[in-house]
This record gives C-alpha cells, structure tokens and sequence, in this order.
C-alpha cells in the first residue's frame, strides 16, 4: 500500500504542478487525446496532432466516482487500464481514489478537489495504467524516455507504468504490501 501512495504522491504532484500553473506557464511536451471538455485546447498544433493510444485497447472506469476533498477547484479525472493486463480497472479506480482523495496530499491543502468521472465526461486528465511496453510508448510521444521502468506525466496523462504498479522497484526491499 505504501507503493501505492508513493506512486500516486509521485504521479500526483506532476499533475498537480501542471494543473495548479497558470496556463500561461504550463509546458506542454505532448498532446493529450482531447477529451469532451477539450483537454487538448492551447497546445502548439505540433503536439496537438501528436498520436495517443488507441481508446480501444483501454478499458474505461465507466462510474462517477465521489468529490475528494472540501475546498478548491475540481480537476475531474477519468482512469483507464490497458486491455489484457489482468487487472480490472474498477479496482484501479478505487486505488487511485484512495490516493488522490486522501488528507495527506492535495486535497488536504483545500486548494483542490478530485472526481473521478466515465469516459464519455468532460474532463482535465486521465490516469492511465499500462505494461511497461505501453507506458514508455505513451511517454515518448512527449519526449520522455522511461526505459520501460517508471511512470510519467504528460498535459491531460498520467501514465502509470504497471510493473511499477504492482511490483515497486528492487531497491525497494519489502514486500508490495508493505
């Protein structure tokens, strides 16, 4: 559970620090798919037309999750998990519910809330959790290079690199549940 947190402190503050920029400030190093509420708006026509995954080889939360947190701005989030990986995406969801929702992060700050909606929703960013393969394509289209081995932030994506995911890194020494 610890890596679980981690990961999503991790992710979490990437996105946090580019949704919280002015978008005057914001960098933008990829183009997300644009989604309903146009999450693709204000990119360079460069990275606007740069490609994203297929929505077909992902399998959508297709429920609305809770408001997280008491105060501020609410970033709506969908989640989404790679096709034929074994993992189930509405178990995904609850975890990254967890984590964006918990007191100690963001929310706690009272500057922003989280909701997680279904794919067919407006909304700012999708988190994304795919096999280490998946994850380093995704983040090369934005220039980052991962080496199949952790996740990455980009405009409107927050990709979560499965083996990350479920196995933490050997350095780590513990068990996943640890």
């Amino acid at each position: 559970m610890v890596v679980l947190a981690v990961t999503g402190v991790l992710t979490g503050l990437a996105a946090w620090k580019y949704w919280s920029a002015p978008q005057s400030k914001r960098t933008a190093v990829a183009a997300p798919n644009p989604g309903p509420s146009g999450a693709g708006a204000g990119l360079p026509p460069s990275a606007a037309a740069a490609p994203t995954p297929a929505v077909e080889t992902f399998a959508f939360s297709t429920t609305q999750g809770s408001v997280l947190g008491s105060g501020g701005t609410i970033k709506r989030f969908r989640v989404a998990v790679q096709t034929g990986t074994g993992q189930d995406v509405n178990a995904f969801a609850a975890d990254v519910d967890k984590i964006l929702g918990d007191s100690r992060g963001w929310v706690g700050g009272g500057q922003v809330r989280f909701q997680r909606v279904p794919q067919s929703a407006a909304f700012d960013f999708t988190v994304f959790l795919a096999t280490p393969a998946t994850s380093e394509a995704m983040c090369q289209v934005g220039g980052l290079y991962t080496e199949q081995v952790t996740s990455c932030r980009l405009p409107a994506q927050v990709i979560i690199n499965l083996a990350r995911w479920t196995g933490a890194t050997a350095e780590y020494g513990a068990p996943i549940d640890v």
